[in-house]
This record gives structure tokens, sequence and C-alpha cells, in this order.
């Protein structure tokens, strides 16, 4: 989401390439680094004071002071939270966790409260204003659970281009089956939930 740091003016041919991407998957990504913006958010939220020098056995007791010397870091907070660079000509985004235990809502206690989806939810309410598209997936969405999973046509080497992002489904995790919503077409069908490495989504 930062503005592109290429720079056209000078030699370096590594310098001149745009930073910018096509569009970004992440998993539980941690959108801001903001204490005060994460407590809104999720009350029960502890990450991020060792990042910024705060010592102690636990999250916990790191996070405490980072809150309330929060004011000491706004610069820096702002430079390191990907939604304070969010623009509209910024590219889709799709973020996926796996540990919820009940839907995700702001402002509740979360049980993983560094890797929940509702800090995808954060993400999604600056960018979908802007008109950026911002998709939020975890395992309860639609009441069903989702297991994401490496796969190929044909056995053989693991971390070959022929590799694809699976998904199956459970409305009971006993009985699982595999949709096919036809978003993406790799090598003549369409039987497929994401792209596979290397392809530029269309």
């Amino acid at each position: 989401m930062h503005d592109d740091m290429a720079d056209a003016k000078i030699t370096d041919p590594i310098a001149r390439e745009s930073t910018r991407v096509l569009f970004t998957v992440t998993k539980a990504p941690q959108p801001s680094l903001d204490p005060k913006q994460l407590v809104e958010w999720i009350p029960n939220s502890e990450y991020g004071g060792h990042a910024f020098g705060y010592l102690g056995k636990t999250r916990k007791e790191t996070f405490a002071p980072f809150l309330t010397n929060r004011e000491k870091h706004l610069t820096d907070l702002h430079e390191w939270s990907p939604m304070s660079h969010a623009g509209a000509d910024d590219p889709p985004a799709i973020i996926l966790t796996t540990k919820e235990d009940k839907p995700p809502v702001k402002g509740e206690p979360q049980k993983d409260p560094a890797h929940s989806a509702v800090l995808g939810l954060m993400l999604q309410s600056v960018l979908e204003p802007l008109g950026v598209k911002c998709e939020v997936r975890h395992p309860l969405d639609d009441g069903r659970l989702r297991a994401y999973y490496r796969g190929k046509a044909v056995a053989n080497r693991d971390g070959s281009e022929e590799e694809l992002t699976c998904c199956a489904e459970s409305a009971d995790e006993r009985a699982w089956n595999k949709p096919e919503p036809g978003i993406h077409e790799v090598p003549g069908t369409r039987k497929n939930t994401l792209p596979p490495p290397h392809q530029r989504l269309t």
C-alpha cells in the first residue's frame, strides 16, 4: 500500500523497478501497529510492544507500556502500519485467517488477537470506502469451516509451478466437499479456488 518507491531518475535498474504489486494474498496480517486502534477493535490486543523496545516475559507485559507511551511513537506507527498508506490506487487484497472459534466482531475479545479476522475487517473498513476490493476469509464465514491446502493434478515433487492453493469446506467438521467457484482459469479448467504461484489475477 506504500506509495511507489521506484526512482525513474537514477541509473540503478533495481531502484527503477516499481514496488507496487498487482494484488495481495496474506495470512493473518497486522494492518496496524497502533495500540490504541488495536484495543478499539480487539480489547484483548497485546501485540507490538516488543517491536518498539518494550521488554517483558509476555506480550501482555510489553503491550501495556507501549499503549501508555503511544504518543512517543506516532511517526513510526504511521510509517510501519500498512493501512496508514491506504489509497484509492491500492491493489485488491485477500486476507485469510485460520484460528476463529466464533464469528469475528469488532469490539469483542478474540482467541488469537494478533492473528484474528477482526484485523482483516479493520483493513477492509479502510479500503472499501476508497473503492479497493478487500476480501476477508476465515473458517466460520458463511457458517462453514474451510481448510486451505496445496495440491496439483499430478503427484510429483513439491514446490513446482503446477501447485494450486485448494480449498475444502465443511459444515460439521466431518463431511468435506471441494467447492468449484470457477473464479480463475488454470490450464484449461476453472475447477479451483485461488490462483497458483506466478499467475496474474484477471
